[in-house]
């Protein structure tokens, strides 16, 4: 049965080439099907496809834009009916940006716009443009620089907004915010100026949104936190805020503490810095069983009891970002607790129950020259989280050699137990010393049909490594490790030391061997002389007997 409607639905299904292939088939499927093919249109150095005649002749097509600093070398009024717009800037050009501007123009239903203009600074005309997308929900500005009346226009715009991003170099400061009373339908919030914008006036922008319910602030580190005004946030301007991330701030423990305390429900938080200790961890706990997600990647106070406390209490946790674990806290085991305490039965582990987790950050230790047993039941723990798609194992503080405290993945110590791991697409055990073989990666790309990336080194021989790698090469498995290089040269100093080695052995062999012969030499010319020394004598002797 070939029907439009179920073409529609397969072609949500297609790749670019699919989608291609299936409009070329005949009239019908080429007009179900090419809606679908230019409906993301991508340009970039690496990838131009369409080409500017494509382009032209199905920009009724294009609902999402991506241009990756290019001119935009088709007209700017073929398209009309874009939805999303994303462009990198890394040049200021007055060309592109009227380009810019005239293509924002000419499509009144765009809804999200995302700008990177990383060097450069947006201009007037395109400001003034994006001012007047009535149906615009979601603004996305990076930049180097915003003069004081495109920083006007912006918080015009910011007046219909649901979700905002500014993230800048410099922000041109304002007197006052007496001309916006309000940002009525913002609820997604992320800032981060380095300078210009006072602090005061950032609070502003915040309290102006009632119906604020996230909230991404990153400041620089030489200003003191206003932690009364944040905490003034939930319970005077934004009621609804619980979700709340703090980049920059070097918050003590007594300011957590505060903060938490004054959110009635924290759904998210991040938060840097060594301040997060057991206060306020206890604050933290009558939001557990409605935290989805934590990042405490930078807090040092966080200690792996802590950890293990949150692994094992928050039961809708979907992200956790963490230092470190102590595989002893993950068995239940006490600091005094000797190596005879191996047993299945000695061990009391408290289960997790976050069995909602997608992401997890989180270097588990303690694991070194430790029984068997040990890594086989913090195995068994990760098994437990079966949603999970993005998992780090790795330690988080650079060391140039990969250290051997640390799960290792091979299926004789157990790997085969995280096969519930099915939805698992990227796995990182980079700065992990690893001596998989050819079963052990096999296994990983037949068991986890996803796996997309792997960061790491599969072993910790270059050569042996290398051979492993095809494996996942084979299967368009991308492949990173940050520690490549210096561990590179590493071994390349290990060759040189061996070579050197083995060419002292072999010139101390030929020494010997000279030797050798120059005593064998001497022997033998010994030996001849005494044969002449005794010739003569037998000489003489006879003479004497003639006489």
């Amino acid at each position: 049965m070939d029907l439009p409607e179920i073409r529609d639905y397969l072609a949500q299904f297609l790749d670019d080439s699919q989608l291609a292939s299936a409009a070329a088939v005949c009239k019908n499927w080429h007009a179900s099907f090419t809606p679908f093919l230019y409906r993301h249109v991508e340009w970039s150095d690496d990838y131009k496809t369409p080409s500017k005649e494509a382009v032209e002749s199905n920009s009724e097509h294009i609902r999402t834009l991506h241009l990756y600093d290019q001119p935009i070398d088709f007209s700017p009024e073929a398209c009309t009916r874009l939805e999303h717009l994303n462009f990198l800037i890394l040049i200021d050009d007055p060309t592109t940006w009227k380009d810019l501007a005239t293509l924002v123009l000419r499509n009144p239903n765009l809804q999200s716009i995302t700008l990177r203009a990383l060097d450069t600074k947006p201009s007037y005309d395109f400001m003034l443009a994006v001012s007047t997308c009535l149906r615009l929900k979601i603004l996305d500005v990076h930049f180097a620089n915003l003069s004081r009346n495109c920083t006007d226009l912006l918080l015009d715009t910011c007046v219909r907004l649901e979700q905002l991003v500014i993230n800048g170099g410099v922000m041109a400061d304002l007197s006052s915010l007496d001309r916006w009373p309000e940002f009525p339908q913002i609820q997604v919030f992320d800032l981060d100026i380095d300078s210009g914008m006072s602090v005061q006036n950032q609070l502003q922008m915040f309290q102006k949104c009632p119906r604020l319910r996230s909230i991404k602030w990153y400041a620089n580190q030489d200003q003191p936190c206003p932690t009364t005004s944040i905490c003034e946030l939930f319970s005077t301007f934004c009621p609804s805020l619980e979700s709340l991330e703090l980049g920059g701030w070097l918050l003590p423990d007594k300011d957590i503490v505060k903060i938490l305390n004054s959110c009635p429900r924290m759904v998210s938080f991040s938060v840097f810095g060594p301040g997060f200790g057991q206060r306020a961890l206890q604050s933290l706990v009558r939001h557990f069983s409605h935290l989805t997600s934590l990042n405490l990647r930078l807090c040092s106070g966080a200690t792996s009891p802590m950890i293990q406390t949150i692994m094992t209490s928050c039961p809708e946790l979907t992200y956790l970002c963490a230092n470190s674990l102590n595989a002893r806290d993950i068995l239940g085991l006490d600091a005094e607790d000797g190596e005879a305490a191996i047993g299945a039965a000695e061990c009391n582990p408290h289960s997790w129950i976050c069995m909602n987790l997608r992401s997890l950050t989180l270097y588990i230790y303690g694991l070194e020259g430790k029984p068997a047993l040990w890594q086989r039941l913090v195995l068994k723990q990760l098994a437990r989280m079966t949603k999970l798609d993005f998992l780090t194992v790795g330690p988080f503080e650079f060391d140039p050699r990969d250290s051997h405290d640390g799960i290792d993945l091979r299926l004789e110590t157990g790997l085969d137990i995280l096969s519930s791991l099915k939805l698992l697409d990227r796995l990182c055990f980079d700065g992990l010393w690893q001596q998989m073989e050819e079963k052990d990666v096999r296994w990983m790309v037949e068991t986890w049909p996803l796996l997309e990336r792997v960061e790491g080194r599969v072993h910790h021989s270059n050569r042996r490594r290398e051979e492993l790698e095809k494996i996942l090469k084979e299967r368009s498995i991308a492949l990173v490790s940050y520690m490549d290089s210096e561990n590179e040269n590493d071994e390349n100093e290990s060759d040189e030391n061996e070579n050197d080695e083995n060419e002292n052995d072999e010139n101390e062999n030929d020494e010997n061997e000279n030797d050798e012969n120059e005593n064998d030499e001497n022997e033998n010319d010994e030996n001849e002389n005494d044969e002449s020394e005794n010739d003569e004598i037998e000489n003489s002797d006879a003479s004497a007997a003639g006489e």
